[in-house]
């Protein structure tokens, strides 16, 4: 599966970090979330807005309607939707290649 990226007009709108974060949580689930991102995330805005710093609280908006346009559904809207979400990429990101030189974890067989 193609990962989730922001599209680039999105980022003259997005403090750079929160970018990254929302990308990640897209792609791999609710791991690197702060309680501003998570709040948001849940539908808690009042919430976000009070434990977001002065850059998030400038793009609260921006943040908000990225989301409501962008992001898959299933992601966002309550706590447990936030906490239940695995990400687009669930089980690709730490799948070992194989090797050509021994086992799915490269190391030869004992």
């Amino acid at each position: 599966m193609t990962p989730f990226l922001i599209p680039a007009h999105w980022h003259s709108r997005l403090p750079s970090r929160t970018a990254e974060v929302l990308e990640r949580y897209v792609n791999y689930g609710p791991v690197v979330l702060s309680s501003f991102h998570f709040r948001l995330l849940s539908g808690d805005a009042f919430g976000a807005a009070c434990v977001a710093d002065a850059e998030n609280q400038a793009a609260m908006g921006s943040i908000l309607e990225l989301v409501a346009t962008e992001f898959p559904g299933d992601c966002y809207g309550s706590p447990e939707r936030v906490t239940n979400w695995l990400g687009l990429l669930h089980g690709s990101a730490f799948e070992p290649e194989p090797s050509a030189e021994g086992g799915e974890d490269g190391l030869e067989p004992v």
